[in-house]
C-alpha cells in the first residue's frame, strides 16, 4: 500500500513540474499573441485616424473585442474622464495580469500621455512611434518562444524525471 501512495506522489510531482514548464512557454507564446493584437490595433488606430478622423472614443468602440482593456479605457471616457486619464487606468488595472512585460506596458503608457492631447500628425507620429516600439518587441519576444519556448516545457520534464530518479 505504501508503494501506491509513493507512486501517486511521485506521478504527482512529475506532472506537477511538467505544468510548470508548459505554463512558462506557454507565458512566452501569450506575449506574441497579445503584442500582435496591439499592433493590429494601433496599425488601424492610424489608418483610422489618417483617412476617416473618427473620435477616439469610436475606434475604442471598434476594437473592443480584440483588446479588452479598450471596454475599460472607454467606460472611464464616458464618466467623463480624460483619455490620458482613462488609458493610464486600464492599462495599469487590466493589463497588469496580461502576457505583456512591464517594458511593454511603458511604451502603452508612453503613449496614453501624448496622445489624446495632440492634432492629427501628432497623433499619426504617436501611433507610428508606438508601431515602432511594439515591433521592435515583437521581434525579441519571437525569439525568445524560439530559444526558451521548448527549453521550458524540456525543462520541467526533466524536474518531473529527476524527481522520479530521487524517489525511486
Amino acid at each position: 500500500m505504501a508503494w501506491i501512495i509513493k507512486l501517486l506522489c511521485v506521478c504527482g510531482a512529475m506532472g506537477a513540474a511538467a505544468l510548470l514548464g508548459f505554463s512558462e512557454s506557454w507565458k512566452l507564446k501569450l506575449r506574441v499573441r497579445e503584442l500582435e493584437d496591439l499592433l493590429r490595433f494601433f496599425q488601424a488606430m492610424e489608418e483610422e485616424i489618417r483617412y476617416t478622423a473618427r473620435p477616439i472614443r469610436w475606434i475604442l468602440s471598434q476594437h473592443q473585442t480584440e483588446l479588452p482593456f479598450l471596454a475599460q479605457c472607454e467606460e472611464r471616457m464616458q464618466t467623463g474622464a480624460s483619455f490620458a486619464e482613462s488609458w493610464q487606468w486600464a492599462v495599469e488595472h487590466t493589463l497588469i495580469h496580461s502576457g505583456l512585460t512591464s517594458e511593454d506596458r511603458r511604451y502603452l503608457l508612453e503613449f496614453g500621455t501624448s496622445f489624446g492631447i495632440l492634432d492629427q500628425e501628432g497623433q499619426l507620429s504617436s501611433c507610428q512611434m508606438t508601431i515602432c516600439r511594439l515591433t521592435h518587441q515583437l521581434e525579441q519576444s519571437r525569439q525568445q518562444v524560439a530559444q526558451k519556448g521548448r527549453l521550458y516545457g524540456s525543462l520541467g520534464i526533466l524536474c518531473g524525471a529527476g524527481i522520479l530518479l530521487m524517489v525511486v
